[in-house]
């Protein structure tokens, strides 16, 4: 895929300086077929250029890392769909509060580079989500590793725990 290239700015304290990107109104799905790659270390690439220190005594991280696993774990994302364009390939869902499943849940949108599998812009009407980095972004990252792990087709592959934990071991 010639010239289609992601700007991702790093600033000079190393900080990930989000692009902003116009994401598609249309055109919303369930088909991963031209999702890109995305691992822990693409996860892991973006914690640490949001700001976030992996590793260290701060312990933001790990309480994020938790929280993010419960939402995906107690199945607070909904409505996972996605799309592309020649740069970017889209991701937009809902997540619902921790404790206020009555209330109404977050949007989530998350954009990568259709290349590298980069993440290119992440943002959540969580308060904290404004700024690209919080726990309701992370449990859809999480979710992407996922699709990416056991080549999903569909953003609707992974329903529930007995598509990610078969019974039967692949001998072949």
């Amino acid at each position: 895929m010639q010239g289609a290239s992601c700007n991702v700015v790093v600033s000079s304290a190393g900080d990930l300086s989000m692009q902003k990107i116009k994401f598609p109104e249309s055109g919303w799905g369930t088909q991963l077929l031209k999702m890109p790659l995305f691992t822990k270390a693409e996860m892991n690439n973006y914690i640490e250029n949001s700001g976030k220190l992996l590793g260290s005594s701060h312990h933001s991280v790990p309480t994020s890392w938790r929280k993010a696993k419960t939402f995906l774990e107690d199945d607070y994302l909904t409505n996972v769909e996605c799309t592309s364009d020649e740069k970017h390939f889209y991701f937009r869902c809902k997540c619902y509060h921790s404790f206020r499943k009555n209330d109404e849940p977050y949007n989530i949108k998350l954009a990568l580079c259709i290349v590298s599998g980069s993440v290119v812009e992440s943002t959540c009407s969580f308060v904290a989500g404004k700024t690209g980095y919080c726990n309701h972004s992370l449990a859809l990252m999480l979710k992407m590793c996922k699709f990416s792990l056991f080549e999903s087709k569909s953003t609707q592959d992974l329903v529930n725990e007995a598509d990610q934990n078969p019974e039967e071991a692949c001998t072949s």
